[in-house]
């Protein structure tokens, strides 16, 4: 699949998150120097179940806040092979649910939500099955091919966990 196709499954994922949690999710769509969030919701697809459940939790306690009290998501992503969940604000049952999340995703493949473990390739950690590391891997050697020679490189997609 190419980055077009993976761009416009996010866009309807994004386009679905807004509809079914519009508290929690208002400031998508639009630039972060507007309120907006910042960059959308970057992850694979295959935490994508994560992020639903638990937006569910968090709709949940953002409708029990008053209007004014009530705090968005800024920015979904991946680093350093877990999930990343900020927000404006959060109380304390938002923010157990947020590390529960975040904790499960180091268990979930972020390509295609089958088991995962930390996998490092090419310098950037992802928590990836054994079958897209492999993917992943082959990918990084490709774009490193040059006039038929690879390119030696630093990391040689080593298991973390």
């Amino acid at each position: 699949m190419d980055w077009k196709e993976k761009y416009k499954i996010r866009l309807k994922f994004e386009t679905e998150l807004k509809e079914k949690f519009p508290n929690l999710y208002s400031g998508l769509g639009f630039h972060w120097r507007d309120g907006g969030m910042l960059g959308g919701v970057e992850i694979g697809e295959g935490w994508y179940n994560i992020i639903r459940l638990l937006s569910e939790k968090l709709e949940y306690f953002i409708n029990k806040l008053t209007e004014e009290e009530r705090p968005r998501a800024v920015q979904v992503k991946e680093k350093f092979a877990g999930l990343r969940f900020y927000m404006s604000a959060k109380t304390k049952e938002m923010s157990e649910a947020i590390r529960e999340a975040e904790d499960r995703s180091y268990k979930v493949c972020e390509y295609c939500g089958a088991p995962g473990y930390e996998s490092d390739y090419s310098w950037w950690m992802k928590t990836l099955c054994e079958k897209c590391h492999e993917e992943r891997k082959n990918d990084q050697a490709k774009m490193h091919t040059t006039r038929g020679e690879t390119w030696k490189l630093k990391s040689k997609g080593k298991r973390l966990r």
